[in-house]
């Protein structure tokens, strides 16, 4: 049997004359795949045989997915489905009224792939979609008017339960319309594409704001700008911007052998986020506020080539950036600094800080050492971020920001009424406490001072949203009462009904468009009321009395400031390093958590 090597040199002149318009990177490329490809996959040579005939696109195209082949793709391709693949493409495209303004190079990219993530490898989506999600495109549509017949065609479902999970093939995604936001990417980079649209799938790889990251699909104009779809409300334009973006990259089908990752790729252990040499970095196409960071690297022993930067995870540091050392520095190009274009931050979120925080790291045996301090990255300059060697007294009230969702959720509650009665369909009510202020969106307490005994207590929303988290009754000694679950006959029959009752403040019962609807606690017979405990839907990341957390800051490494059980819905820490980057955690239950500053008194999250 002939080595690879020869038989790469054997298939090499033939592939040079069939491929004859095509770059000679690509041809060879393709030979030497065939080639090294023969023994698990023989077929891949009719590919290239297909076009033998004088079609010079056809020619361009079967070299470039044959020059682009992963591992994985080698061993399973079909030829003939490829084939049938590529002849497709090439029809949509050259129907489109708007090919002749694009370089044939945007064909390749994005349209003529066969997949567009790591999705399961199916064909079929080429012709399905086009039925599916493309029934009012006209012949006559432009490419923004039919791109955005094609997204709103596509009403997805996300939810966090699939956050975690493998992207979906084709198949399930397209009829099921559910999944994360992976998912819908692909589908609608599928759509778009299936219509001889040039398309892709964009990512923010880590959210520097708030946990996870966000995938969505870019149409590529003419002159490479994206029109962003991520929802069926999309109007092809930067809809996404909700939240502080440090980095997109976008999934292309061609390796991206221009890169410092790609450079070093046998030298360095790469992470595996950009461990796939095909993402490449969008950051400044999109619509975002964005600058370059020069970092000089604190550790002098640093033998490392790529530096990376990383944001904050509960889990650990999360790469979003890398670039080459050179000597002690390393400078990062276009690196998002929180904001929009014109300077606006996200709105949203209370007490958010000016830009987005960074760590300077190397990789090395599948961790992120860091190598300079916290950076703060922001539109009007960069700040470190270093503990003082004084201490100082620090109040916190939460471990995760306070968005403005939750301040509505509890808004829902105002204009509602607690109320007593001793017969059981509250034709003797009486008012124990009205919400007439937005109240605080954690569980509270207020003192009741009637005097009266009452077997029914109940909260009623004479209109609108009925909303509540928990509610609690206490006898006039302070002791807590057990009762029976009463409702309407509206919200009787709710299956999550219990959730007002489970001593769990963030499960929660919220119903629309509710008339005098009400729902509260029937007592084996009537008690003094001295106080109501209630809560609104929240997100349970206050400081609660009975849970025990654990205070750290950075000092090269998270180090622990001692652990307390809180006794009030705040907690206090005396030995909190000046200046220090905090993180805070609740050891008892929940996993949404973010780094802070104290400043001023307040709790600043970045």
């Amino acid at each position: 049997m002939l080595p690879i090597s020869r038989i790469a040199l054997f298939f090499l002149p033939a592939l040079f004359g069939i491929l004859s318009s095509c770059s000679a990177n690509d041809a060879q490329r393709a030979a030497q795949n065939i080639a090294k490809y023969r023994e698990i996959n023989g077929d891949l040579s009719k590919i290239s045989e297909q076009y033998a005939g004088g079609d010079r696109e056809g020619h361009r195209a079967a070299s470039f997915l044959l020059a682009n082949l992963t591992d994985e793709d080698a061993r399973i391709l079909d030829a003939d489905s490829v084939i049938a693949s590529i002849d497709r493409s090439l029809e949509v495209w050259r129907a489109t009224p708007w090919s002749s303004a694009y370089k044939f190079d945007a064909f390749l990219e994005y349209v003529l792939p066969f997949r567009v993530s790591s999705e399961p490898l199916e064909y079929f989506w080429r012709w399905d979609a086009v039925g599916r999600f493309g029934k009012n495109v006209l012949p006559e549509d432009s490419l923004y008017l039919a791109a955005q017949k094609i997204n709103n065609a596509i009403v997805f479902t996300t939810h966090p339960d699939n956050y975690g999970n493998r992207v979906q093939p084709y198949s399930r995604s397209a009829v099921g319309l559910t999944g994360k936001c992976d998912d819908r990417t692909v589908v609608t980079v599928m759509a778009m594409r299936a219509h001889g649209i040039p398309a892709a799938g964009d990512f923010i790889p880590y959210w520097g704001n708030t946990n996870n990251g966000h995938s969505l699909c870019s149409v590529i104009r003419p002159d490479g700008s994206p029109l962003v779809f991520q929802n069926t409300t999309d109007e092809g334009e930067n809809a996404f911007f909700a939240r502080k973006i440090p980095k997109i990259y976008r999934r292309m089908f061609s390796i991206q052998e221009k890169t410092v990752l790609y450079k070093y790729r046998d030298a360095e252990d790469i992470p595996p986020l950009f461990s796939d040499f095909r993402i490449t970095d969008v950051t400044d196409r999109h619509r975002i506020g964005f600058s370059d960071i020069n970092v000089k690297l604190t550790e002098p022993e640093i033998t490392n080539k790529i530096i990376y930067l990383c944001v904050f995870s509960p889990s650990g540091w999360m790469p979003v950036a890398c670039a080459e050392r050179r000597g002690g520095k390393a400078l990062f190009h276009a690196v998002g600094t929180g904001t929009d274009a014109q300077g606006n931050a996200p709105a949203g979120y209370e007490n958010s800080g000016d830009g987005i925080l960074y760590l300077p790291c190397c990789y090395e045996q599948g961790e992120f050492v860091p190598v300079s301090n916290p950076v703060i990255h922001a539109r009007k300059g960069d700040r470190r971020i270093e503990p003082a060697l004084q201490t100082e007294t620090e109040t916190l009230n939460r471990k995760f920001p306070l968005q403005q969702r939750i301040k509505d959720f509890a808004q829902q509650m105002v204009g509602g009424v607690f109320e007593g009665a001793n017969r059981a369909d509250f034709s003797d009510a009486e008012e124990l406490y009205y919400i007439n202020e937005n109240p605080l969106p954690r569980m509270q307490r207020v003192t009741i001072d009637h005097g009266g005994t009452f077997r029914y207590i109940r909260y009623r929303k004479a209109k609108g949203i009925f909303s509540m988290g928990e509610m609690n009754c206490f006898d006039a000694e302070g002791r807590p009462l057990s009762g029976r679950i009463i409702a309407d006959n509206a919200l009787r029959e709710l299956p999550d009904l219990a959730n007002i009752a489970d001593n769990d403040p963030l499960t929660y019962v919220s119903v629309s468009g509710m008339f005098d609807g009400w729902a509260g606690l029937q007592f084996d017979r009537g008690y003094q009321i001295g106080a109501i405990e209630f809560c609104p839907r929240n997100d349970d990341n206050g400081i609660y009395p009975g849970n025990q957390y654990e205070l750290y800051y950075w000092d090269g490494e998270w180090i622990s400031l001692g652990k307390k059980i809180a006794e009030d819905y705040h907690l206090q820490f005396d030995n909190a390093p000046q200046g220090a980057l905090l993180w805070l955690r609740n050891l008892t239950r929940g996993k949404e958590e973010r780094p802070f500053t104290c400043e001023e008194g307040k709790q600043i999250w970045w």
